[in-house]
């Protein structure tokens, strides 16, 4: 019998008498706060297909967060001109003095959390199915949480040195650089292995503290991978300060390579030395 509840919900509720379940079942049958509405009932369908639907929230906040903090942002690091979120537009020869990791740091944290999400989502998903449902969220929470704290590890670790960068460098020669590494690194071995092992999965834990200690040592292991395959390109996303047509791209190359096992590496590295081209001084 249909619900206004997620079928994989409606089933985790226990019964203590057929008495008691016909009621209940006739409650949420007919009850209109229950199932009132079209998009209400689109909203259940989407929770219940996905398991891991909560990361398009959090990836728009993040991203709405970015459009918001672009301008400010770009005037820090002297990479745009005026305007919220441009498009790839050419960057100033010059950086402001002053520069801290702190200003590097928070741009770092939202592109990570705009990004990886939605590239987690099929470990999300994984986890979940390999879960008890009385625990799914908790273990999704606990990888995607090994997840990002892997790219806030490597965001603290290299923000000192792109402050340092920033203050000894034109910002635009920094972009350029950027947008080249991460071209020429889409056909390094090393990341080649990591890519593929983004696929990997391993067995977990049914309950108690060793699936807790699974879920999360899966996402930390997800996302050293992540953060080896993607790293450069994300470095350059910061250097461009966020520019909407750079970041767009980006996004659409990562979530390819998570739906492809061995994708190939030219034309994900053509797009990105176009990129640099952007950047180039005329």
């Amino acid at each position: 019998m249909r619900t206004g509840a997620p079928s994989w919900l409606t089933r985790t509720v226990p019964c203590h008498g057929g008495e008691a379940q016909s009621l209940i079942m006739t409650k949420q049958v007919s009850s209109p706060d229950r199932d009132g509405g079209a998009l209400t009932r689109l909203f259940d369908a989407w929770v219940g297909a996905d398991a891991a639907w909560f990361v398009v929230p959090l990836a728009g906040c993040a991203w709405m967060a970015m459009g918001w903090d672009a301008s400010g942002l770009a005037s820090a690091l002297g990479s745009a001109r005026e305007g919220a979120w441009p498009l790839c537009l050419a960057a100033g020869t010059d950086a402001p003095k002053g520069i801290v990791p702190w200003t590097v740091l928070v741009p770092w944290v939202l592109m990570v959390t705009a990004m990886v999400p939605p590239m987690s989502a099929g470990l999300l998903r994984y986890v979940a199915l390999r879960s008890l449902r009385a625990r799914r969220y908790r273990a999704m929470t606990l990888s995607l949480g090994g997840v990002l704290g892997v790219w806030l590890a490597g965001g603290m670790a290299a923000a000192p040195v792109i402050a340092a960068l920033l203050a000894a460098w034109p910002i635009q020669a920094l972009c350029v650089a950027a947008y080249f590494l991460a071209a020429a690194w889409q056909f390094a071995p090393l990341r080649r292995r990591a890519v593929r092992r983004c696929h990997r999965v391993r067995p977990l834990a049914g309950d108690g503290w060793a699936a807790d200690r699974d879920c999360f040592v899966l996402g930390v292991a997800r996302g050293g991978d992540c953060l080896l395959a993607c790293g450069p390109m994300m470095l350059a996303g910061v250097l461009s300060g966020h520019a909407l047509l750079g970041m767009a791209v980006m996004a659409v190359i990562a979530q390819a390579e998570r739906w492809a096992r061995d994708p190939a590496p030219g034309p994900a590295a053509v797009i990105l030395a176009c990129l640099a081209v952007v950047y180039l001084p005329v």
